[in-house]
């Protein structure tokens, strides 16, 4: 009664939401029975919820609250009272300057080459307190505490088909974001440090610093309720055999059938050596390429992907790497072609066409404003609002390219977004990866093995403690081929255990 004019613009605002959810009902297709039955167990998992550890979450807690303190006093002291936590960036920056040195910033890269050159001491100092106290990955103990169930449960960290692929994106404590522990870092000593939070000496000696053994610890926070175990199971390069098997590339299939030694079968192809003779370094070259060159990437992604795995190579080296790569997969490397071409097709003739050897087609078709990839399985990708434009290439050529609308993922708008073959081919991979992974939580669930999570290529379940065959049985579950991909050679490995591991 205070504010009627407000709460009519509510009201109002209410009723247009029925609006829009009523044309968007109109607009939306139905779910297909397997896509309900998909989303209703989804629902049981999202309600079944996440074990986390809280006695340990808990102590964990207090222990980087102490340790950040002890390192805000440090960063007092080594700035002279000028800087009083390790968070004050603007300020931190301010006075590296007056200490004489010109720094971009203090976010990570910048922290990594500033270290790496020759600094005032003190200066050293206070980049090593940032750089150490900068583990926002602790913040996910907070997020697990809070979000928890009084019976320890976090609930509702998955949402269904959220990402364009059908993928499932994650909420909450984000369980796809969840830290790797340092190389170094084995499980065992995981157990030992959530054993001894108490001691902070101890964890500071044996596996400091601090802060990065308890970003170690993140993942091991997760566990099986009392009285069970996790069992968790991987799909081995899943989109590496799914992109080569849409592609129709054997060669490639036909090491996942035998060996399986795809990244030594890469390094041959592009050393022009046996893969026998492959070396330790080469095989870290051919690594990097089967995971970074799959899409149509070149040698900015090749650069990218070399810098997470540590690998150095100049410029025009990871050229010439990117062409042995594709002179070794011409099947993959055309099939983005086709892709890129059916779509364009579909678009500007308004007919069905399709790209990919018999058997595991993809089919596109234009009706009204959407563009619809149709899958193996049957399930269909959608391109909103397509168009074919004349756009410039990287190499300052015209073509003729595949534009739709869609959010932004950096700016959140909603934008023009335009497309090529490589990107299909991630596309359409992708979504048959999660095909796969969606079928195998439904035969999961139909064998009682209830799922707490997934995480793209990976499921976990939570068993009762004594079931000794139950390793064997969730890997022999998942590695059903699905009638609809025949011929695509599934292969998983796994562990059982209290704590979840990578």
């Amino acid at each position: 009664e205070d504010a009627p004019e407000k709460f009519q613009r509510l009201y109002d605002y209410c009723k247009q939401d029925v609006v829009v959810e009523r044309e968007l009902h109109k607009r939306m297709m139905e779910l297909s029975e397997s896509e309900q039955l998909i989303w209703q167990i989804d629902q049981r998992i999202n309600q079944r919820g996440i074990h986390v550890d809280l006695r340990s979450i808990d102590a964990a807690i207090q222990l980087v609250e102490a340790e950040k303190a002890r390192l805000d006093a440090q960063m007092l002291r080594v700035t002279g009272g000028v800087v009083g936590k390790c968070t004050e960036v603007q300020l931190l920056v301010k006075w590296i300057k007056s200490e004489g040195v010109e720094i971009k910033g203090v976010a990570k890269a910048d922290l990594l080459d500033a270290l790496a050159g020759d600094l005032p001491d003190r200066v050293r100092q206070a980049l090593a307190l940032r750089k150490e106290a900068a583990k926002s990955s602790t913040a996910k103990l907070i997020a697990m505490k809070s979000r928890a169930s009084k019976d320890g449960r976090v609930r509702g960290c998955f949402q269904f088909h959220g990402a364009a692929t059908g993928r499932w994106a994650h909420r909450g404590i984000q369980p796809g974001n969840l830290p790797r522990p340092r190389p170094s870092t084995k499980q065992r000593h995981i157990e030992d440090i959530i054993t001894n939070l108490d001691l902070r000496d101890y964890i500071d000696i044996q596996y400091g610093p601090v802060l990065d053994a308890m970003a170690d610890c993140i993942r091991g926070m997760i566990t099986a309720g009392p009285g069970h175990e996790l069992v968790a199971m991987d799909f081995s390069a899943i989109e590496a055999r799914a992109l080569a098997w849409l592609a129709g590339q054997e060669s490639v299939l036909d090491i996942f059938r035998t060996h399986g030694m795809i990244y030594e079968h890469a390094a041959a192809g592009i050393y022009g050596v046996h893969i026998d003779a492959v070396t330790k370094d080469q095989r870290q070259i051919g690594k990097v390429a089967v995971l970074a060159l799959g899409y149509g990437g070149g040698v900015g992604a090749f650069q990218s992907m070399a810098r997470v795995y540590g690998v150095k190579v100049p410029d025009e080296q990871a050229d010439q790497i990117k062409k042995a790569w594709r002179e070794a997969h011409p099947k993959i490397v055309q099939y983005w072609y086709d892709l890129e071409t059916a779509a364009i097709n579909a678009v500007e003739l308004g007919v069905v066409c399709k790209a990919g050897p018999p058997k595991r087609q993809v089919a596109f078709v234009k009706r009204g404003s959407f563009l619809w990839c149709k899958l193996p399985s049957g399930r269909v990708l959608c391109y909103p609002y397509p168009q074919i434009k004349q756009i410039e290439t990287p190499w300052g050529e015209q073509k003729a390219a595949l534009v739709f609308m869609s959010v932004n993922g950096t700016t959140n708008k909603w934008e023009e977004t335009k497309t090529y073959g490589g990107s299909l081919s991630e596309n359409v991979t992708q979504a048959v990866a999660r095909d796969i992974l969606a079928e195998s939580l439904v035969r999961l669930e139909d064998n009682g093995f209830p799922v707490v999570m997934h995480i793209h290529d990976e499921v976990v379940v939570e068993i009762a403690s004594g079931n000794d065959n139950a390793l064997n049985r969730v890997e022999e579950l998942m590695a059903v081929v699905p009638d609809w991909a025949t011929g695509l050679p599934l292969s998983s490995e796994g562990w059982r255990g209290f704590r979840f591991r990578k």
